[in-house]
């Protein structure tokens, strides 16, 4: 058997003297919904080797009945985001299919259409297109252990399949990175793309949101912060409305006390082996500035001398709107700065440069006479809409990244992703087999000549 251990360690970034630029490797921090048409052009375009860093407190739709039911952590848009760069890569339109399923909006019709899909042998078309053999007893296993773990009233209203493969992969390992490692494998992500939590936490630890406003009030919970609900399992993110006052602290709680969270040292190390970071896009205070304000990740951030984008939102939303008056460019930098216990005359450390959408709903403010070493770039949105051009978008990101390692005169000392082990290389001796997550982590087992395809290396764990 041999291993190719997903993992990002020490190394160099080197200008290639060739005058080649080097691989484009974005690190991106971004919301659960926003960025996902980017994620899916950068998929497209065959970028192999990014980080894709996303929130774990969604407590809204179907996160949220899994997160009120079993605990947490909330896996919807680690889930979004795996589909999205699948979608683009190459994953089967049948395994598309399945994934991004939603059952039923009413309750007793859900609950029928998962029996169904349980059933032996099942009667739902969307399980059955899936080949029988190996692909469909994993997919079967993990819903059924993801049934046995929810009570008699779990409510399956709008419920994700794809969120409840998920859950159902992470309580059977252990840990969230081996159910994240199965799924991005039924997607086909490339080896070296990594979606990857922003906190390290344990299955069943519920993490919730909460924010202070400068009125003093305190406001619980993601979706109650960003697009408050009725308790449907169906949330509008495009709802309108204003936050009351601005937020002036962040923080994270467990049980309604306030905790110390655990950062993620995947995110750290795609840090340090990016060469380019992107801030967004996604909601401002619940989805990008609780990925960046541990303090492990503001020192990875002030020592990577990468460019660092911070792409404005097509336009304001509740949590940029005070009173219903958006926030200025020069005071979502300044929150974002402030929240980051950043001082201002560091700015150029943490952002290098701005995207703004063409047309612009977000006003500008004092934002060049604040920030005048922050280079903005325009980018076009699509015609008739305040939605980003991804295409023109991505093509920037990258050529930004190009610029900056052509400016760049000596080797950037930096970490960098390991180069993976071939077919023959020596298995490591200290490899932890019965490890669930070791287990998780084997992409592929080569049998002489031969490569079993990784649905059926799968079967091995």
């Amino acid at each position: 058997l041999y291993f190719i251990v997903v993992g990002i360690k020490g190394g160099e970034v080197k200008v290639p003297m060739s005058g080649q630029p080097p691989p484009f490797r974005p690190l991106l921090f971004v919301g659960g919904t926003a960025m996902l048409s980017c994620l899916e052009v950068l998929g497209g375009e065959q970028c192999q080797s990014m980080v894709v860093v996303v929130p774990v407190t969604d407590d809204g739709g179907s996160s949220g009945e899994i997160i009120r039911k079993i605990g947490g952590p909330a896996v919807g848009d680690l889930r979004s985001a795996i589909t999205r760069l699948g979608k683009a890569g190459g994953a089967s339109e049948v395994m598309q299919s399945f994934l991004s399923h939603r059952l039923s909006v009413t309750p007793e019709d859900a609950k029928a259409e998962w029996d169904s899909l349980l059933a032996d042998p099942p009667t739902q078309d969307i399980i059955k297109g899936i080949e029988e053999g190996s692909l469909q007893r994993i997919v079967k296993k993990y819903l059924n252990v993801f049934d046995s773990k929810i009570p008699p009233d779990f409510n399956f209203s709008n419920g994700s399949l794809g969120n409840f493969l998920l859950t159902g992969a992470y309580l059977y390992f252990g840990n969230l990175e081996s159910g994240l490692f199965l799924l991005s494998r039924l997607w086909q992500l490339p080896v070296s793309t990594l979606v990857v939590p922003c906190l390290r936490i344990n299955p069943g630890v519920t993490l919730n949101l909460a924010v202070v406003l400068e009125t003093g009030e305190v406001i619980h919970g993601q979706n109650n912060i960003s697009h408050p609900s009725t308790g449907s399992n169906v949330v509008d993110k495009d709802a309108e409305g204003s936050l009351p006052a601005k937020v002036t602290k962040i923080f994270f709680e467990q049980d309604g006390e306030a905790v110390e969270v655990e950062s993620n040292d995947d995110v750290i190390h795609g840090i340090q082996g990016c060469n380019v970071v992107v801030y967004g896009r996604g909601s401002f205070f619940t989805s990008i500035l609780p990925s960046l304000a541990q303090p492990d990740v503001v020192t990875a951030l002030r020592a990577s001398s990468v460019p660092k984008i911070f792409v404005l939102n097509g336009t304001p939303d509740r949590e940029t709107t005070i009173n219903a008056t958006p926030l200025t460019l020069s005071e979502l930098l300044d929150t974002f700065l402030t929240l980051l216990s950043t001082p201002h005359s560091d700015y150029t450390l943490f952002v290098t440069h701005v995207f703004t959408p063409t047309p612009c709903a977000t006003p500008l403010g004092d934002f060049h006479t604040r920030y005048p070493l922050i280079k903005q770039i325009p980018i076009p949105c699509l015609p008739g809409t305040s939605k980003y051009n991804d295409t023109l978008l991505v093509q920037q990101l990258r050529s930004v990244a190009e610029e900056a390692a052509g400016m760049q005169k000596e080797p950037i000392q930096g970490p960098q992703p390991d180069p993976f082990p071939k077919a023959g290389d020596p298995i490591p001796q200290d490899a932890p087999m019965e490890d669930p997550l070791a287990l998780a982590e084997v992409l592929k087992i080569s049998l002489g000549s031969e490569v079993v395809s990784p649905s059926a290396a799968l079967c091995f764990i």
